[in-house]
């Protein structure tokens, strides 16, 4: 996600409250909450929204890279912390398939009672095994009460 130091924006995206910049801006009231003096330009949705190739993509964000200044800079959005400590050394490894590290990670969210949906949110983010995010959506699925059907 890019953000431009530029005019106040009237968007309630609740992700760039949770942008910290590190920066000091200027002329501040105390208190005054400084997002609505930053505007953005995300890349990765133009490039969704105007079916940029990825060497398109690429292109355009190293462009951008090379115009920043203390006005203008990237700023990616933070990425999430790891479910438990552990977790990134939790992969195919010798005998151990992806398979088993799938219901390894599986049964340790349900043993120590981790949310699936963040684990899920940060397997995608991170290491994006497909095996490891159709055990944990397995979960979920078992998780759902069962619809009672009234006579």
């Amino acid at each position: 996600m890019r953000f431009s130091y530029a005019q106040p924006i009237t968007s309630a995206d609740p992700d760039i409250q949770s942008y910290s910049v590190n920066r000091v801006v200027s002329g501040l009231a105390d208190g005054e909450d400084v997002t609505h003096r930053f505007s953005y330009y995300d890349t990765d949705e133009q490039a969704l929204f105007g079916k940029w190739s990825p060497e398109m993509k690429a292109e355009i964000e190293a462009n951008l890279d090379a115009q920043q200044n203390s006005d203008y800079f990237r700023c990616d959005k933070p990425k999430r912390p790891a479910p438990w400590p552990s977790y990134d050394k939790l992969v195919k490894q010798g005998k151990r398939t992806v398979e088993l590290v799938a219901e390894k990670i599986a049964e340790q969210v349900t043993e120590s009672g981790f949310d699936p949906d963040k684990v899920i949110a940060y397997e995608i983010e991170n290491l994006n095994r497909p095996e490891v995010i159709y055990a944990l959506n397995k979960l979920l699925v078992e998780k759902e009460p069962e619809a009672t059907v009234a006579a």
